[in-house]
């Protein structure tokens, strides 16, 4: 998983969103204090003020969110993109152990199961032997099924 490379700025949003909860909170109380002690108008002021500060706080703070969820999203696309997808894309040596691995991969044989028709890879050792499907469970006698 790749590092956030704006971590200010999600601290900033984060604050945003935090702040908004307080100020809307302490709106809220101010208001009914003001209007349990007969300062109506007060209490009317205190909202028409603070829950618009409030509300733009919390819409400021989840658009940073967004936008950063977005740029992270895009920048692992972007790395997901960049790696090789097949093993043809790594340089094979030859000789020793990747050579070895070649032959044996060159030397599997299909073997399919009589009763669900599954193919399976197997070396030659299995030819005549009794195998056992790991698809329906079947127990049959390996066959070389030639194409």
């Amino acid at each position: 998983m790749s590092r956030n490379p704006f971590p200010v700025l999600k601290f900033i949003a984060d604050g945003a969103i935090v702040i908004a909860a307080i100020v809307f909170t302490g709106c809220f109380l101010a208001v009914i204090y003001l209007a349990v002690n007969g300062y109506r108008e007060h209490g009317i002021i205190v909202a028409c003020v603070a829950l618009p500060l409030s509300l733009g706080l919390n819409i400021f703070g989840e658009l940073i969110g967004v936008l950063l969820a977005i740029e992270r999203n895009g920048r692992l696309q972007l790395e997901q993109n960049q790696q090789p997808r097949f093993t043809a894309d790594y340089p094979v040596e030859k000789g020793g152990a990747a050579e070895e691995i070649e032959q044996e991969q060159q030397d599997r044989i299909v073997i399919v199961c009589p009763s669900c028709g599954t193919g399976f890879a197997a070396g030659h050792a299995v030819l005549g032997k009794a195998v056992r499907c790991g698809k329906c469970g079947l127990k049959f006698t390996a066959h070389d099924r030639s194409f």
